[in-house]
């Protein structure tokens, strides 16, 4: 996985090596070309000198003066006539992305020399060298040496180049090379260079097909982003991605791997290392207590908004209900109402008054079948009866004719 590792270091005449010196290590030439390894076993161990020339994988130059046949001629000029604790120049060293092949590496490092070296007025001279790491060889760095000293295309000699720049006024050509101010803040760094390497780097990865990206923000900025994202994820309710989220948090919440070089392998930690191991213990114990507090006070919330949830959903089912249940309820009433009443008829009866009784009524029915013939021809005979009456009382009427004597 590709993995951000950038530093920087400004030298100042005087210290160390100086420039002289660290171009030589970086192009692994001079005293710097071979280096003693010890082969055998026990006492018989022998020691001999081997080349370092393979270690190289590509160095190169840019902007130096016509004077400087050589990425020497200029760094040792810059020991020998810079000014008295004045910047001789800056490194930045960087890892270069395992996944991509060799070619694009070096492309890649070209690049980056080539755009920090344009500055505002011009362009500085650098010389850079990617090394292949001892324990990987996969594994690829690279040294970038800067000079502050701004070519402006005036010709100057060695002496003159590295002399205080000429005041405003004055003619350019009488003084040095000018420095450049765009690197004297503390924040180029972290404006410029960090957000150019990881820039640069992405962009060829991405022409290259690789699906991973490198990121040059800090450790702990890139943690709480992840738990500003862990929390808005969970608040959606997206628990894969609020899980997703905190396996990151956890990746990030490390201290910054140290610079790994000669001066860690050979003289030790350095001296603040264990207090700031420490120290980032700590913090990472009170962040894990305060996370741990957070999320047992937002789940307790959760489960008391589920099952607030789950009474209000019982409370509208029981509203449903209630005009059945009412419904129910009052036929189960009449029905218990009927069979009171039923109870109460039947109450002081046993089962031979009631047989009785039921024998009572089907002789009262089969009797009133029988009579009923009779009935009807005594109804015939009243109606004769009475029709014939009416018919005398119609012949004895006063205003009655004769009808047998008018026809006599």
């Amino acid at each position: 996985m590709a993995e951000y590792h950038l530093h920087a270091k400004t030298h100042s005449r005087g210290a160390g090596k100086g420039a002289g010196g660290h171009v030589r290590y970086i192009l692994r030439e001079g005293t710097y070309a071979h280096k003693l390894v010890e082969s055998g076993e026990g006492i018989t161990a022998t020691r001999h000198r081997i080349s370092r020339a393979e270690e190289v994988v590509y160095a190169g130059s840019g902007h130096l003066p016509v004077w400087a046949a050589l990425p020497m001629d200029y760094w040792d000029a810059a020991d020998l006539h810079e000014r008295a604790n004045g910047t001789v120049y800056r490194e930045i060293e960087f890892a270069l992305p395992r996944e991509l092949p060799e070619g694009m590496n070096v492309h890649l490092a070209r690049e980056f020399a080539r755009r920090l070296s344009a500055v505002p007025g011009g362009v500085t001279p650098y010389t850079f060298a990617i090394h292949r790491s001892e324990r990987d060889p996969a594994l690829l760095h690279c040294h970038l040496m800067l000079s502050d000293k701004v070519h402006d295309g005036m010709a100057r000699d060695p002496f003159l180049w590295f002399r205080r720049a000429a005041n405003h006024g004055k003619d350019p050509a009488q003084g040095g090379a000018p420095k450049t101010q765009a690197r004297i803040s503390r924040s180029w760094l972290g404006d410029v260079v960090r957000p150019l390497w990881a820039d640069l780097a992405n962009d060829a990865l991405e022409q290259a097909g690789v699906p991973v990206r490198i990121d040059h923000r800090s450790l702990e900025t890139r943690r709480r982003e992840q738990e500003i994202l862990a929390e808005q994820l969970l608040a959606a309710g997206d628990r894969v991605g609020h899980s997703a989220a905190l396996e990151r948090v956890v990746a990030l919440d490390r201290p910054p791997q140290p610079k790994r070089g000669r001066v860690l392998t050979h003289g030790g930690p350095a001296p603040d290392r264990e207090k700031r191991m420490r120290e980032h213990a700590q913090a990472v114990s009170a962040r894990k207590a305060a996370s741990m507090a957070a999320a047992v006070a937002h789940f307790e919330s959760l489960i008391l908004g589920d099952e607030l949830a789950a009474a209000q959903k019982r409370r509208e089912k029981a509203r449903e209900r209630l005009p059945r249940m009412a419904a129910a309820r009052a036929k189960r009433l009449r029905r218990e109402a009927v069979l009171d009443r039923a109870l109460l008829r039947q109450r002081g009866r046993n089962r031979l008054d009631i047989q009785e009784r039921w024998a009572w009524r089907r002789q009262q029915r089969e009797t009133g079948r029988e009579v009923d013939p009779v009935l009807e021809n005594r109804e015939v005979l009243k109606q004769e009866k009475h029709a014939l009456a009416d018919q005398d009382a119609a012949k004895t009427a006063p205003n009655a004719r004769d009808t047998g004597l008018s026809s006599g």
